[in-house]
């Protein structure tokens, strides 16, 4: 090769000849090369190897074309593991630019082009064997996660073999990186080249892990799915010499991901897998060629930009949202494992390589589609659609719930409306708030001290964060049915927390994103150095106040918060317990935080500031047109004192900020239940005043069923309705989904009508069957002249005593005159829930206020504060705090109704509830380890207060029993237990006694026991719930009651039939359809039988049934000339819809009835498919994750003329 000292000038990059001619097309937007003819033998290797093809290499790297990949399906990781083939030899105008630098192919350099090509053929032809053997093993490998566990001895001694290389190829990872780049940031890395002797050395090594049609391998060396392992060096260049020496580059390209990261911790910097080769020695063969200076200079700055979303992600860099929702996937599939650690290796990897693309769903839908796709991956169920935003809000609440067995499923991300959120996740974040509702509570004392200490001594992993307990709370089903632990847990640290991490929220209301532990947390919330006198019990219940559910408003100074004093009686009694006035400035602002803005301002507020809570109003005594902005808090709304720093000068926002939980709102109809029924009917109600307003429920609860048997539209929105919150699940193999309601509601969008499927007439006339049942159950009998309103106390002090004032801001109607009315006047009944004995019910009188000032207070009811008691105290013990009585202002039950005096209380009440055991005050315990002050409270929230034993003995006892003087110790206990665990009080053995010789001696009554039979005698000496709902309402029931069926039971859909028939009668497929035919009625003797079985679930024994009906293949084998091309497509993956339609067609020929449940429980979604197709209008397709997203309407559809 010629020499010269001094080339031509090299062109700038925008206009050297080569490029414009090769313009730059990204590898995957390239068809791949043809496979190369079997070449001939290597020629000798040559005495002195020529550097040319590296820097050929090189100028095709400069020249904005990468070479070609020979593994298409490996082009969406060529951005980080990037293949060197051969190289080809230069075209012509690749030729003229090396003539025009001096540089000329030598023949030393051809050969050594030869020899590299028969090295790529040769090693093409192994990468091909390679594949093929292992295509043949995957046709016997497990094809699931369960079968993965469980392989030959064969596989796994190849495992074995596989794992001891890549163990050996990682004890090799601490090479040192070279300089020029951050061995920690693979984005600052240079880009290097690898000669040919190691290239050659390397591809020896390295390792393809490849996936065939979306089947995962479930082999412990995943990690390398999808990959080309080569390592890269960086080219050192001499202008005297034309050796090219190579070190080892930083670990950038061709570097393998690092070992599976413990989740929630950053994984260590990517390493190479392979070992460090020994440096090229220099040639000592004369220069014959030089560099130019500017060439040597763009290499060395020459680095590579890689795409973020072609990058896996680590698990532990993943936002909360994005985790929680693969961490629900994950558990959705096998609820019984606590944390991805414990999953598969291949659960983490995969889930990075889709981490970008996670992160990066602009929509739901998107999100759904990558998290679908996640799941084909893992092979593992999909879950069901979500809708809602995304990326989620801020105000999200998390929840999960733990089934028996210690089973953790996590629940959809809940939005909540208006902003609302907790002010402790106002504060930290709504993603460090975690609830947990445990389904099984502890029974005995070992099992709840084991709970106690589990929740006080173990944190909950999950999400790459650790959790601690720092709340816990029992509650009670509805009705008293049943009954949950809600354990509430804080993030203390991990993923996305740390001192390191971005502050969020606004500069006014910033968000703590720092490691806070649980005993900061409640340090925060109470003042323990102001409370250390205060019960334990009472101090715990404190807790919740920063858990309550409310939308932030205003935040006041401490100069704007004002302590007052409560209003007294003569006798002492607090006659405003739980409210206060606000100025109405104050509560424009908070109209407006609450999306109030167009409206009149609320008159009252229920909220949470600091440690206070209460109801608070607008003062009627300031100016509406003031400015002023101030708060008042009394002494019976103060639960704990403010913190010190909120006065000092250091406030913190969210102490001093009014979170809202519900406001004063226009009036709606109210209900009477199975408590207030009893009571008003001892008091003097005539039964035909509640037979009147039960028949009229009926017919308004029944309107919309009755008027949707003939209108399949507003059938369809009905059922949608009746589907409630409660639809998300796993769906039936069939294709239907998981709620009865949407399942109905499907064949209703497919083109079925209860006239010819009788499939879906018989399960709608069930449905509706059970919400009449359901009706007359739950006995809510809605009574137009009756309303729940906010009650407070008069700050005026006009009313006298045992009066009220119900003013309403839009008036009411009435339902006999039709007239609006804007206050009430004259007598009225007023109740609270739970009332258990007569003077929980009284009688008073509505006025209109004389008092100016009291006419600004609308939609609400105002108590009198004269006299010696307060009448919310009445009310089953109620106060202003948050109580919404009962008021009814109906002639037929307020005026027979007749007051009552409260029976007196116990003379020793300490016979019947004491104090509970342990320490009383927070001073009993260690000043500084709140451990203690957790399993105590831990404790007092699963101990048994006896509440649930109490009303069902009051229930059953007066159900057969006058009142007397058990009933009114009875009344007395169930009020005091309900505020027992706040006092720390709990029930004594002798009440626990005394309940259960109550219950020995009754029994259920009848109207609360589905199918008991009903009593004897005529029904008016019944009970007057018995006599209401299982004579009058069953009567009204049967009058009213609608049938979707038709006379006589159809015959099967002919469009159900039509795909059958038809392929039946082409001949080149009548022996398939003959073959299917025949597997399907062996099919159906599986079905009866699995339907004779009853010791095993129903699911259970449909989804074995269905496994063989999915598992029914066409027979190609039986297909005539001109039908094996149809019969091929029907058994091939893309004819899979087509065979399946086919199928199903099939499998309703088979049953001949057309009530027939089994193509429906196998086929639902190929049936509907069918159906829709077949109708007169159009077809609309949508995915499922669209349908998801829609909101149904009532629609009407109306014929043309």
């Amino acid at each position: 090769m010629p020499t010269s000292s001094a080339p031509p000038p090299r062109p700038p990059r925008t206009s050297r000849p080569a490029p414009p001619s090769r313009p730059f097309r990204h590898p995957a937007q390239r068809p791949s090369p043809s496979p190369a003819p079997s070449p001939p033998p290597p020629p000798p290797e040559p005495a002195a190897r020529s550097s040319w093809p590296m820097l050929w290499q090189l100028f095709r790297s400069l020249s904005g074309e990468p070479a070609p990949n020979p593994q298409p399906q490996q082009q969406q990781y060529n951005d980080i593991y990037t293949p060197y083939p051969p190289l080809p030899l230069p075209s012509e105008e690749e030729a003229e630019y090396l003539a025009a630098c001096d540089l000329e192919p030598t023949p030393e350099d051809t050969a050594d082009i030869q020899r590299e090509s028969w090295l790529s053929a040769q090693a093409d032809r192994e990468a091909r064997e390679e594949r093929e053997e292992r295509k043949r093993e995957r046709r016997v490998r497990p094809r699931t996660p369960e079968a993965a566990y469980n392989p030959t001895k064969e596989q796994e001694e190849k495992w074995e073999r596989e794992r001891e290389r890549e163990q050996q190829a990682l004890a090799d990872r601490d090479t040192p990186p070279s300089p020029g780049g951050d061995p920690s940031d693979p984005w600052s890395a240079p880009y290097s080249l690898p000669t040919r002797d190691t290239q050659v050395q390397e591809e020896e090594q390295e390792e393809v892990v490849e996936e065939e049609e979306g089947k995962w391998e479930w082999d412990e060396q995943a990690y390398t799915h999808g990959y080309r392992i080569t390592r890269p060096r960086r080219l050192s260049m001499s202008t005297d010499s034309d050796s090219m020496s190579s070190t080892p580059s930083s670990p950038i390209l061709g570097t393998t991901p690092p070992s599976p990261p413990v989740l929630g911790t950053t994984p260590p910097p990517p390493t190479s897998v392979l070992p460090r080769p020994a440096s090229t020695a220099p040639s000592t063969a004369s220069s014959t060629y030089s560099i130019d200076p500017t060439l040597e200079a763009e290499l060395s700055s020459l680095t590579i930009t890689l795409t973020p979303s072609s990058l896996p992600r680590p698990w532990g860099s993943f936002d909360f949202a994005v985790a929680w929702e693969v961490s629900r996937l994950i558990h959705h599939s096998d609820p019984g494992t606590d944390e991805l650690s414990s999953f598969h290796t291949s659960t983490v990897f995969t889930t990075e390589a889709l981490g970008h693309r996670l992160h990066s769903a602009a929509n739901r839908t998107e999100f759904n589609a990558v998290l679908a796709e996640l799941a084909k991956r893992l092979r593992i169920p999909a879950l069901p659609p979500s809708n809602g935003a995304w990326p989620l809000p801020d105000d999200v609440q998390w929840s999960a719930t733990c089934e028996a067995g210690g089973h953790l499923r996590l629940n959809p991300p809940r939005v909540q409306a208006r902003g609302m959120q907790r002010r402790v996740a106002a504060r930290f974040g709504a993603d460090r708030v975690l609830s947990v509702r445990y389904t099984t509570v502890p029974r005995n004392a070992a099992e709840r001290a084991e709970a106690v200490q589990g929740w006080v001594d173990e944190p909950l992993e999950l999400c790459g964060r650790e959790w601690r307990c720092f709340f816990v709370d029992m509650e009670r089903g509805r009705g008293g049915k049943g009954a949950y632990v809600t354990a509430w847990y804080f993030a203390e640290s991990g993923s996305g927390l740390g001192a390191g991490e971005a502050a969020a929220g606004t500069k006014a209301r910033p968000v703590e994103r720092g490691d806070w532990t649980s005993e900061e947390l409640v340090r925060w919330m109470l003042p323990l150095e102001k409370v250390r006198d205060v019960p334990l019990s009472k101090l715990w219940s404190r807790i919740e106040l920063s858990l309550s559910t409310a939308t932030p408003t205003v935040t006041f100074t401490w100069a704007q918060i004002r302590l007052v004093p409560d209003i007294r009686s003569p006798t002492g009694l607090s006659m405003n317990d739980g409210c206060s006035v606000v100025s109405p400035a104050a509560m424009r602002l908070i109209a407006d935080a609450l999306g109030l803005a167009d409206v009149s301002p609320p008159a009252a507020v229920q909220g949470r500031l600091g440690g206070a809570k209460g109801v608070w109003f607008v003062d009627p005594a300031t100016p509406l047109e003031s400015d002023a902005l101030w708060i008042e808090v009394t002494e019976s709304q103060l639960k704990y004192p403010f913190h010190d720093a909120d006065a000092d000068g250091e406030p913190d926002w969210a102490r001093l900020t009014l979170f809202v939980l519900a406001h004063s709102k226009p009036p709606a109809p109210a209900h009477l239940n199975r408590q207030f029924i009893p009571l008003l009917s001892r008091a003097g109600v005539p039964f035909p005043a509640f037979a009147v307003a039960l028949e009229a429920h009926l017919d308004a609860e029944l309107a919309e069923l009755t008027a949707a048997v003939h209108d399949p539209p507003a059938l369809r929105h009905l059922l949608h309705r009746l589907a409630g919150p409660n639809r998300e699940g796993r769906p039936h193999p069939s294709g239907a989904p998981v709620c009865h309601e949407l399942w109905l509601a499907m064949l209703l969008e497919a083109g079925f009508t209860p006239g010819d499927c009788a499939f879906l007439a018989t399960r709608l006339d069930a449905r509706f069957a059970q919400e009449c049942a359901d009706v007359l159950a739950r006995a809510h009998v809605r009574v137009p002249k009756s309303t729940q309103l906010f009650c407070i106390a008069d700050p005026t002090g006009t009313l006298a005593e045992g009066e009220v004032a119900v003013q309403f801001s839009g008036g009411v109607i009435d339902p006999v005159t039709r007239y609006s009315c804007d206050a009430l006047v004259g007598d009225v009944l007023v109740a609270r829930n739970p009332a258990t004995q007569g003077s929980d019910v009284q009688k008073v009188r509505a006025v209109r206020p004389a008092d100016e000032r009291l006419r600004r207070l609308k939609d609400v009811v105002v108590f009198s504060t004269l006299g010696d008691t307060p009448l919310a105290s009445l009310l089953s013990g109620g106060d202003y705090d948050g109580d919404k009585p009962w008021v009814c202002w109906d002639p037929s039950f307020v005026e027979p109704f007749r007051n009552s005096s409260p029976p007196p209380p116990p003379t020793d009440p300490t016979l019947y509830v004491a104090p509970a055991a342990g320490p009383r005050t927070l001073a009993a315990l260690p000043a500084n380890d709140l451990s203690k002050f957790f399993a105590t409270g831990f404790a007092a929230a699963l101990a048994d207060t006896q509440l649930g034993l109490c009303s069902y003995a009051l229930e059953a006892y007066t159900y057969l029993h006058a009142p007397d003087a058990t009933s009114s110790l009875m009344s007395w206990l169930a009020s005091a237990l309900v505020d027992a665990p706040k006092a720390g009080l709990m029930a004594t053995p002798r009440t626990t006694q005394l309940l259960r010789d109550v219950c020995s001696r009754v029994r259920k009554p009848a109207y609360a026991t589905p199918g008991a039979p009903k009593p004897s005698g005529p029904p008016e000496a019944w009970h007057v719930l018995d006599r209401l709902l299982l004579h009058t309402g069953a009567l009204a029931l049967d009058a009213r009651r609608v049938s979707f069926a038709p006379a006589a039971a159809p015959p099967p859909d002919p469009d159900l039939l039509a795909p059958f028939l038809d392929a039946g009668g082409e001949p080149g497929v009548r022996g398939v359809v003959d073959r299917l035919h025949e597997q399907l009625q062996e099919l159906m003797g599986v079905w009866n039988a699995a339907m004779r079985e009853t010791r095993a679930p129903f699911e259970e024994r449909v989804g074995r049934v269905w496994e063989r009906y999915a598992a029914i293949k066409p027979d190609v084998g039986r297909a005539g000339i001109e039908g094996r091309a149809l019969a091929r497509r029907w058994a091939s993956a893309a004819g899979s819809a087509e065979w399946g339609v086919m199928r199903a067609s099939a499998l309703v020929a088979v049953q001949r009835d057309g009530a027939a449940k089994a193509p429906w429980w196998l086929a639902t979604g190929d049936l509907c498919r069918i159906k829709a197709a077949a109708g007169a209008g159009g077809v609309r397709c949508m995915r499922s994750e669209m349908y998801a997203g829609l909101k149904p309407v009532r629609i009407r559809v109306v014929e043309a003329e």
